[in-house]
């Protein structure tokens, strides 16, 4: 009888979402040290920081809003009774597509006022 670690039986893809992960939380680390340090850079980049940290929290937001559509089977509401914002099928798709599309309107509204700002300083 062999026995299977966890570390032999994890995929190469788990693996390298746990580089990458890893990666990413070192990289914030040294951030955040570096924002501790040198106060001349600390607003610059907490405003990064806080930009990236919701970017990635809105594509996460915007992906599961999308996968509920193709997870749920319309038909069958046995499929959704259980989950959150159930046993109806409004509740469901607004819980779990309800941010993404808060996300996508947040990124819009911020997208313009960019480009107006930067425009009514071109020009």
């Amino acid at each position: 009888m062999t026995f299977v670690t966890a570390a032999a039986a994890e995929s190469v893809p788990d693996r390298i979402l746990g580089v990458v992960a890893l990666a990413a939380m070192i990289a914030l680390l040294v951030l955040l040290i570096v924002a501790a340090v040198d106060h001349t850079r600390r607003p610059r980049i907490l405003k990064a920081l806080g930009y990236g940290l919701a970017g990635v929290a809105g594509a996460f937001a915007i992906a599961r809003g999308v996968a509920e559509f193709f997870v749920v089977d319309f038909g069958d509401p046995a499929s959704y009774r259980d989950d959150w914002g159930g046993p109806t099928l409004l509740g469901v798709l607004l819980v779990h597509s309800g941010p993404g599309v808060v996300a996508v309107i947040t990124a819009g509204y911020l997208i313009r006022r960019n480009r107006t700002a930067h425009s009514a300083v071109t020009g």
